[in-house]
């Protein structure tokens, strides 16, 4: 009851199931899960001030079996409760000093709908000063899975509890009297199991950044763990890096 119209929990998805009738029981497979069928969609208008700090609001959309299974694990509680551990989601994927408050969540009784949260964040010391510059991270949200393979060897597979992918549409309004000095080059996977971009461009006073991470498999054997070690390191990378600011007279005068 959880699950959008034709889904399943993704326990229960891509494995052999038996279909009873009057003939007697046969064997089928069930599909798999596709990685946009449990989709994490993230759109974030924020404001950065000259000391550093952002604030702003944020929408996150859980949606396919990624909103199932929150919905699965929340049955029973009340709204506080409900409303305590998606905060608590959301704040995994941000830095120790930053705070989200909810301000409201649709979704609960519509499965084949998005689950909504909205609400308003504070991240302080986002951005830190060099001499009259600003050095701002142009990913506001991190990747669990991007350090979670720092050692050098595996001997076990690598298994992820399904196919999943994040996207993330950022919109950086920049302190009044700065303007972006620098973009770093920022990497890119494109490989069959995996997809990373991120992209930042300025519009006006303010950043557009959108970042797309897609892991389309769930298990991979121990002999593919270099690579897979080495997209995430790529992934790590890419969520470091800096935008460069500085005051506008220095960047008009360039």
């Amino acid at each position: 009851p959880v699950c959008p119209f034709g889904r399943l929990t993704w326990d229960e998805s891509g494995v052999q199931g038996i279909v009873a009738s009057s003939k007697g029981a046969e064997f089928i497979s069930l599909p798999a899960l596709a990685a946009d069928q449990a989709l994490t969609e993230r759109h974030a208008n924020l404001t950065l001030d000259a000391k550093g700090t952002l604030t702003g609001t944020l929408e996150v959309d859980f949606t396919g079996i990624r909103g199932s299974g929150i919905r699965q694990n929340e049955r029973g509680e009340g709204q506080t409760d409900r409303r305590k551990d998606l905060s608590d989601i959301i704040e995994n994927w941000l830095p120790s000093r930053a705070t989200f408050h909810i301000t409201s969540v649709t979704g609960w009784k519509h499965p084949s709908a998005p689950l909504r949260v909205q609400g308003t964040l504070s991240i302080p010391g986002y951005g830190t000063g060099l001499g009259k510059r600003l050095l701002v991270p142009l990913v506001t949200f991190t990747s669990p899975e991007a350090s979670a393979f720092r050692a050098s060897t595996r001997v076990n597979g690598i298994y992820f509890s399904y196919p999943f992918e994040r996207r993330d549409d950022v919109t950086l309004q920049l302190p009044a009297g700065y303007a972006v000095e620098s973009l770093p080059k920022l990497p890119a996977v494109h490989e069959p199991a995996f997809v990373y971009t991120v992209t930042a461009a300025k519009q006006g006073n303010a950043l557009h950044v959108a970042r797309d991470l897609a892991v389309l498999g769930f298990y991979f054997d121990a002999r593919y763990y270099p690579a897979i070690r080495d997209i995430f390191s790529m992934v790590k990378t890419g969520d470091d890096d800096q935008a460069v600011l500085e005051p506008s007279v220095a960047a008009a005068s360039h």
